[in-house]
């Protein structure tokens, strides 16, 4: 959950007080770069030991009026109240430095990928629009690399501004996600019928069941 020193609230409770008091603030999503990985080929015990060395370095070096959260299986979130863009890429390339000390077996190693948007007194937007705005950053660093800071700034001077976004880059994806839907329908189709053949070759007096099914 959203926590600080200050009693302070969440990305709605932050919303509300940059529109009252006419202030900026930043919200962030950090994401553990090839997570599957460790987790796959060392093991899930290493791998929830290198979210807790993660939290350890981003608690450390996060400021003390800044709100850490995670956020999902391998990423968290973390809200900059009184902070503009520019002041608060600096504060997650120091914590990604950090990070990428924490030591693993030979041949694998941590690293950290970040988005960052800014709420705007004046744009008053909900904190569902700055989660996209921040996701869409932080989808900006892993197509840079991983291990990187990217902003807001960044993915709107590659996508174009809202009203693009929202029409003709969005069509062009669900057009895209429509079509892999579609093969992978396909895929899964083929692959139960070749399940089925295999066993009818065994049995075949389980086919006409095994069809059925």
């Amino acid at each position: 959950g959203w926590s600080d020193g200050l009693g302070g609230g969440g990305p709605e409770a932050e919303c509300e007080r940059s529109s009252r008091y006419h202030r900026p603030f930043c919200l962030a999503i950090l994401d553990v770069d090839n997570f599957k990985t460790v987790n796959d080929e060392l093991g899930h015990a290493t791998g929830d030991q290198v979210l807790r060395e993660v939290a350890q370095v981003l608690n450390q070096e996060k400021r003390s009026t800044d709100i850490l959260a995670r956020y999902g299986g391998d990423e968290f979130a973390m809200l900059l109240p009184e902070t503009e863009l520019d002041a608060a890429v600096p504060v997650f390339d120091r914590m990604r430095n950090k990070v990428q000390a924490i030591s693993l077996p030979q041949g694998y190693g941590v690293s950290l990928s970040g988005g960052v948007a800014e709420q705007l007194p004046e744009e008053q937007e909900p904190a569902s629009e700055l989660f996209r705005r921040a996701d869409l950053a932080l989808y900006e660093a892993k197509k840079a690399g991983r291990n990187c800071t990217r902003t807001w700034r960044d993915a709107s001077d590659r996508l174009g501004r809202d009203r693009f976004v929202k029409s003709q880059v969005v069509q062009q994806l669900q057009g895209q996600v429509n079509e892999l839907s579609a093969k992978v329908r396909d895929d899964f189709v083929e692959t139960l019928w070749g399940f089925v053949r295999a066993i009818e070759a065994r049995d075949p007096y389980t086919s006409h069941h095994s069809e059925n099914v």
